[in-house]
């Protein structure tokens, strides 16, 4: 029997096996506003699966309040939009509304794959899904390839990301060629990423390093 001690709509679980929170993301999860909260509850009551994923995620794990928190779920935009009718269309051919909660603004984005990418920019098309593992087998590095149920307390990290956080590792989510190819500016993220500013600096991956 699940238990909520959080007053948090249980959402529909994920097709990835959870582990526990960490010290830091655990700490994060106390400071979400009640905006998000309202926001989640929402997605959880229409029987929407809804999960907090991307930079958010990986600030969190170091120890790092983010800026923005982006939303990932298995409803499609159209239900989205009926769930929150002043949402903006901010990507909506990607599957990305912002919802308006109180002072702050949501990116949600439903749960997807992706084929081709002839501009080395945006995938020619995207296909709406319900697998959150599906969903981050297609993101550029393990870091940003996590997610939590903030309901279930429970962090979704098939890709290790959490361990390359630790070691100081920014490594590809699959073949590393790939993913570079698929968005040139991926290349400048690694970059970014790699440098953590006074907690030092993390190492590219070697087949990361061969591949750019």
């Amino acid at each position: 029997m699940e238990i909520n001690l959080r007053n948090y709509e249980f959402g529909k679980e994920s097709d990835l096996v959870g582990m526990p929170l960490t010290p830091n993301i655990n700490q994060f999860l106390d400071k979400l506003p009640d905006e998000l909260i309202s926001v989640l509850n929402k997605i959880a009551l229409a029987n929407g699966g809804v999960w907090l994923v991307g930079g958010a995620v990986r600030d969190a794990a170091l120890g790092i309040y983010p800026n923005d928190i982006d939303i990932a779920t298995d409803l499609e935009p159209a239900s989205l939009l009926t769930i929150f009718p002043n949402a903006i269309e901010t990507g909506i051919a990607f599957g990305t509304i912002t919802i308006k909660s109180g002072k702050y603004h949501f990116q949600t984005t439903t749960l997807r794959s992706e084929e081709n990418y002839s501009d080395n920019r945006r995938p020619n098309s995207v296909n709406w899904e319900t697998s959150l593992k599906s969903d981050l087998e297609r993101r550029d590095f393990t870091i940003n390839a996590m997610a939590i149920d903030v309901a279930r307390e429970l962090l979704y990290d098939p890709h290790n990301g959490r361990n390359d956080i630790s070691r100081g590792i920014i490594r590809a989510v699959g073949n590393a060629y790939q993913r570079l190819s698929e968005d040139g500016l991926r290349i400048m993220r690694a970059y970014r990423f790699s440098d953590r500013k006074d907690k030092g600096v993390c190492y590219l991956e070697n087949s990361l390093v061969v591949s750019i």
